[in-house]
């Protein structure tokens, strides 16, 4: 598998989910890849919302039935959700609260 760098995830941000972390990720490119993250789920939950609506049919999606989401989208937001995890796993812990720092 391809390990994650800053590059990659300026070129794909999808690459958060697809590469490995290096064994010792730099501060920044955890808060990039943490970003990019972020982004593709929320992004893809708008989509996967759309799709319910009917306003938007990616290409291979399932339009849902019943109010079911499209079996690719959950799959997607549930590995990029996964990757968020495993980044805050990296965080440091300060008041409670998991942090990123630069």
């Amino acid at each position: 598998m391809t390990v994650l760098t800053i590059e990659a995830i300026r070129e794909n941000p999808w690459n958060v989910v697809s590469h490995t972390l290096p064994p010792h990720p730099d501060p920044l490119l955890l808060v990039v890849a943490y970003l990019a993250a972020d982004y593709c789920r929320q992004s893809e939950r708008v989509l996967d919302r759309a799709c319910l609506d009917g306003k938007y049919a990616p290409p291979g999606c399932r339009l849902a039935r019943d109010g079911d989401s499209d079996p690719q989208c959950a799959q997607r937001v549930e590995e990029v959700t996964e990757r968020i995890r495993e980044l805050r796993n990296h965080c440091e812990i300060e008041g409670g609260y998991r942090i990123l720092r630069l």
